[in-house]
């Protein structure tokens, strides 16, 4: 169920704390009010890799995953540099997992790290969660497209929501 969605204009794929904290507040203000919620799950594109970001919606107890950039730098426990996420790839269709690994030369973490390239696909998919990453990651960072179909449903595909007034 959607809680809030704001239309951002700009000219980067990339979104600004200043732009999307406010949103993130406001959800999690709302949520404080309400009885027994019982885990919140936070997921988000390339767009969203902003350690102040995973910071915040840590804070606020909210499990993420957020899709990965490949040229993101990767550090062990002990602070040995492994490389960038995109040479922790093994085989085309072999998933990886790195859980307790720091990110970012400001080696934000302690996070978990999961990249895989899929027969066939152009392009390898990593994710970074808060919560120790499995087999099933993907799956769980997939449902983010079901979550986008539904906002284009009660966007313009039939519902037409923004176009209601209070």
């Amino acid at each position: 169920m959607p809680l809030a969605w704001q239309l951002l204009e700009h000219s980067s794929s990339t979104v600004s704390m200043k732009d999307i904290h406010p949103v993130l507040a406001s959800i999690h203000s709302f949520l404080s009010h309400l009885p027994e919620v019982e885990e919140v799950y936070f997921r988000a594109d390339r767009g969203f890799m902003d350690q102040k970001l995973m910071a915040l919606v840590s804070a606020y107890g909210w499990k993420w995953v957020i899709r990965g950039k490949g040229q993101v730098l990767v550090y062990d426990a002990q602070g040995k540099a492994l490389g960038k996420v995109r040479e922790q790839l093994s085989q085309h269709g072999q998933q990886v997992v790195l859980n307790d690994v720091y990110i970012t030369a400001d080696r934000y973490g302690p996070v978990s790290l999961a990249a895989y390239h899929a027969p066939g696909a152009r392009e390898p998919w990593f994710v970074v969660s808060n919560h120790p990453c499995g087999p099933g990651i993907f799956d769980e960072y997939a449902e983010r497209f079901q979550i986008e179909a539904g906002f284009k449903d009660l966007k313009s595909a039939g519902f037409d929501l923004e176009a209601l007034t209070a």
